[in-house]
């Protein structure tokens, strides 16, 4: 089977999900999407075995949700005060 989207914003929908890490491919999303779909979950996978040994979330696995968002965290110089350094 072959499917086409047409739709330019839902293919960079699930690139960005596929380049989050939270999806290898296409196939596996659309898996997890239908399994929600019809109410199924999958077992929970345990922290630590997500996590590695200590348990602690990476600085990749926290800022993960926030890939293909297209933030800007740049400063906004208007909003600063004035500081007398003199």
């Amino acid at each position: 089977m072959s499917l086409e989207i047409h739709s330019p914003e839902l293919v960079q929908r699930l690139n960005a999900q596929i380049q989050s890490g939270h999806f290898h491919n296409a196939e596996e999303l659309i898996e997890k999407a239908l399994d929600a779909l019809e109410g199924k979950t999958p077992a929970p996978v345990s922290v630590p075995e997500r996590r590695g040994a200590t348990g602690r979330k990476s600085l990749v696995e926290v800022f993960a949700p926030l890939r293909g968002m297209n933030l800007d965290f740049s400063r906004n110089e208007s909003a600063s005060r004035p500081v007398d350094l003199g």
